[in-house]
């Protein structure tokens, strides 16, 4: 479906302030942001965004890198749609698992090698409640290793088999 600029119909000053007022965004320069306000990306499809006013941008980071598929792609949101019917959310804790975690996990088994056959999904949120700094810096240094050692395995790059 093309985007028509022509249609949209957004509060862009009313957005801004509520932004402004209400809103905290990281890396933001505060000396202009109360008087500039937030650009305010109201629409997507395909790999450009556009603001409120109509305009159309290149998303050239993909929503920071969340977004690889490109906006607006009807069969990803058919399957979340489906999968949201049947469960939104279960945790792993535990011997528990999702048909999707599962299918997910041996998907990415199959694009990475043999060192990294298994798939974690982690929450840095639950290191921070540790008691002994150096057990935190110690996971969350795991956690950043294993990270980009898979990031590396699934680009087609053999994953270094020392610790980074």
């Amino acid at each position: 479906m093309a985007m028509n600029p022509t249609n949209f119909q957004y509060d862009t000053a009313g957005r801004r302030r509520k932004d402004r007022d209400h809103n905290v965004h990281p890396w933001t320069d505060f000396s202009t942001f109360r008087e500039e306000g937030s650009l305010v990306v109201a629409e997507s499809e395909g790999c450009c965004v556009y603001d409120s006013e109509g305009n159309r941008y290149l998303d050239g980071i993909g929503g920071l890198w969340c977004v690889n598929i490109g906006y607006g792609n009807d069969e990803m949101a058919q399957a979340i749609a489906d999968q949201m019917r049947r469960m939104t959310y279960y945790s792993s804790f535990g011997h528990i698992t999702t048909p999707p975690a599962a299918e997910l996990a041996a998907k990415l088994a199959t694009l990475t090698s043999a060192p990294l056959n298994h798939r974690a999904a982690v929450n840095r949120s639950r290191d921070r409640r540790r008691r002994d700094p150096r057990s935190r810096a110690r996971l969350e240094s795991d956690a950043w290793s294993w990270n980009t050692r898979a990031m590396v395995a699934t680009g087609g790059i053999e994953p270094p088999t020392s610790r980074l």
